[in-house]
């Protein structure tokens, strides 16, 4: 249902007559009963309740928080958390940071007669021959 149909149901006519296939019918009908009188629509009182109800599931599921206390992990996700007093966070430190980076290392072609080999501390090979650069790669790690 457009938005156009729904105010024409809800919206009052000058006629006094109720929108829909009752309009032809304006008054009480031949047993008495009062339903299609103008102001008495039954579909404008149904659409009346359920724009309602809408209302208020809407605005009963709006965003927020009943209480305005924060768990401390909801606190922390949102960066809400208080700074820590002085005295409780110890000596200061003095911290290095460090970067280290992972070579991707292939083997020397074969055709390549200048291929030097990683050696472990014994002296034994433990790669097989590889190209200068990537020789110099892998010493820096």
């Amino acid at each position: 249902m457009g938005v156009k149909q729904l105010l024409a149901i809800l919206r009052p006519r000058s006629d006094g007559l109720s929108p829909g296939p009752s309009a032809d019918r304006a008054g009480p009908t031949p047993d008495g009963c009062a339903c299609h009188e103008p102001g008495n629509d039954p579909v404008r009182r149904f659409a009346f309740a359920v724009l309602l109800g809408l209302a208020a599931c809407a605005t009963a599921s709006a965003p927020g928080r009943a209480s305005s206390v924060l768990t401390p992990h909801e606190q922390a996700m949102t960066f809400q958390l208080e700074a820590p007093a002085p005295q409780t966070l110890g000596p200061d430190l003095q911290l290095w940071a460090t970067h280290y980076h992972t070579p991707v290392i292939r083997p020397a072609a074969e055709t390549i007669s200048a291929g030097f080999p990683l050696l472990d501390r014994d002296g034994k090979l433990i790669s097989p021959p590889l190209r200068h650069k990537d020789w110099c790669d892998a010493a820096l790690q």
